[in-house]
């Protein structure tokens, strides 16, 4: 009885752990909670298949928010700020096809399906929120 009991504290010591992933130095922590009405047209994109959109309103993410259509039922959001560079005015990234490129000197480019970075010695990819379909509406949250 002894062991059992042994065991199972044991166990329970090592299934408990801290979050030890490391908090990105570089982006603030901003609340972001809005919807995105699939029926507008500035997202109209996001009605079908590898659709996307920019949100660049202030009050969207730090530089703004990123939104593509995956598969009509998942979605991905991403901030607009490089990971891995000080936030500065050149850290917004600007977005052709399917990658994100950061303005400063590095020009670090991201995935924008993944969010991971092409240069694989960067530790952090780009910051993901959250997004849920009801009917006609994206909720992002982060």
């Amino acid at each position: 009885m002894k062991n059992i009991l042994f065991s199972i504290i044991l166990l329970c010591v090592f299934a408990c752990s801290d979050d030890d992933r490391p908090q990105n130095p570089f982006l603030p922590n901003v609340t972001v909670n809005f919807q995105v009405n699939l029926n507008l047209p500035e997202f109209d994109q996001l009605e079908f298949p590898g659709g996307s959109a920019e949100i660049r309103t202030d009050g969207f993410g730090i530089n703004g928010v990123y939104i593509r259509n995956l598969n009509n039922t998942t979605f991905v959001a991403f901030e607009l700020t490089d990971p891995n560079h000080a936030l500065e005015s050149c850290s917004a990234l600007s977005v052709s096809n399917e990658k994100a490129t950061c303005n400063c000197s590095d020009g670090s480019i991201y995935n924008l399906i993944t969010g991971q970075p092409e240069d694989s010695t960067l530790p952090y990819f780009l910051k993901a929120y959250r997004v849920q379909k009801q009917g006609n509406v994206l909720i992002v949250t982060n």
